[in-house]
């Protein structure tokens, strides 16, 4: 009987303190809690509403507000260069067709490049001559094709919105009758106007090299 009372005492004494006591079906319990804790205090708060996502939102809208303020400008600056340089090729091009049919004494074609309200100082005039004074120097000095070739170097152009200036000089190859050439330089300067799409010669002057 003594036997018993005591066994029954030692399986019923209790866990040494600071052991962890375990049942069946459950771990550590005494840690449990604690455990959460340090969970909860490690992993950050990513819920939609929390403080963190919302600062993250932020910098990222900085990030993308700096990123297009710098982009715009270059991308812009790109496409407005690429705009002049084919505008320029334009004005080159109408150029080149004036003196073309200049020399073809093509008035029909000629006549409508130049502005309403041109003024033009041709080489063999003493004063500048408005567009109905330059018909009639170009049916003077062009009244049949011309027996010369002629080419064209550039020298400059800038454009301002509906307004370009050019710069070149025209170089004229002539024959003689003995089969030999020469040529001659002219310096020349254009300024056209574009109204409603169509680029016009609003001015010019010519002087010999």
């Amino acid at each position: 009987m003594l036997y018993r009372f005591l066994s029954i005492s030692v399986t019923r004494k209790p866990p040494p303190s600071g052991s962890l006591e375990r049942t069946p079906g459950l771990t550590a319990r005494r840690h449990s809690a604690p455990c959460r804790n340090a969970a909860n205090k490690t992993l950050p708060n990513l819920h939609p509403g929390s403080e963190m996502i919302k600062t993250m939102t932020k910098r990222y809208q900085l990030f993308l507000f700096i990123a297009l303020s710098v982009c715009i400008p270059f991308v812009s600056m790109a496409s407005e260069k690429i705009g002049n340089d084919r505008t320029k090729e334009q004005i080159w091009a109408l150029e080149s067709d004036y003196l073309t049919f200049f020399k073809n004494a093509a008035h029909e074609k000629v006549i409508p490049m130049w502005h309403e309200k041109f003024l033009g100082w041709p080489i063999t005039e003493n004063t500048p001559n408005d567009k109905q004074a330059v018909i009639s120097y170009l049916k003077k000095y062009a009244s049949a094709p011309g027996n010369w070739k002629f080419k064209i170097e550039r020298m400059g152009i800038q454009i301002f919105g509906n307004v370009a200036i050019t710069h070149l000089v025209h170089h004229i190859t002539f024959s003689r009758s003995d089969g030999s050439s020469y040529t001659r330089s002219t310096r020349i300067t254009h300024t056209w106007i574009n109204e409603s799409g169509e680029w016009k010669i609003l001015g010019g002057m010519s002087s010999r090299i």
